[in-house]
């Protein structure tokens, strides 16, 4: 499975995460691998992949841009 930027707020549809999330208990997986690039997914993604029983595992968040220092940015990093 591979889903790039899973909650990209701008086009995500309310019901795409848990569905998302349901093929890949459907499909038996039991860890996600979910990308660096900088952008940490929401709380709710964190809670439905916990509830299914998926452990998540974040990779090399910042490995390979230039990342904004915006303060929304920093502030996502921060939280």
């Amino acid at each position: 499975m591979f889903y790039p930027r899973v909650e990209n707020k701008a086009y995500t549809p309310a019901n795409t995460i848990e569905s998302l999330l349901e093929d890949a208990v459907a499909s038996n997986y039991n860890m996600i691998r979910v990308w660096g690039g900088g952008q940490y997914e929401s709380e709710k993604f964190l809670e439905l992949a916990s509830r299914k029983g998926i452990m998540l595992f974040y990779d090399f968040m910042f490995s390979d841009s230039i990342y904004p220092s915006t303060e929304e940015f920093l502030l996502n990093v921060e939280e």
